[in-house]
């Protein structure tokens, strides 16, 4: 659910949206190639298995893309990760929706 509300959202001001699967099979929910952008959507993160999935296909798919930075859409967490030049940040949905 929490996906197709982020999907709706992005449909109002993107022509092209995808999603992203990196030479290791890892998927990211979402592409824009115009703005080379990555966005996971991820219910919680306060598992450690979904954490490192979610995480771990944005770096690979930053990294095949030559992009720096990701974005994971929660529910209601917030936080970043920073793995040298790379930055994921974590955002609430409805942060994202307000921006």
């Amino acid at each position: 659910m929490l996906e197709n509300l982020v999907f709706i959202n992005l449909r109002k001001y993107q022509e092209e949206i995808y999603y992203y699967k990196t030479e290791k099979n890892a998927e990211v929910d979402f592409y824009l190639p115009k703005k080379k952008m990555l966005i996971q959507v991820s219910q919680k993160l306060t598992e450690f298995n979904t954490k490192e999935r979610e995480v771990r296909a944005l770096l690979d798919a930053t990294e095949e893309i030559n992009e720096n930075t990701g974005l994971i859409l929660t529910e209601d967490e917030k936080g970043k990760f920073v793995f040298g030049k790379k930055i994921i940040t974590i955002l609430p949905v409805y942060e994202w929706l307000l921006s």
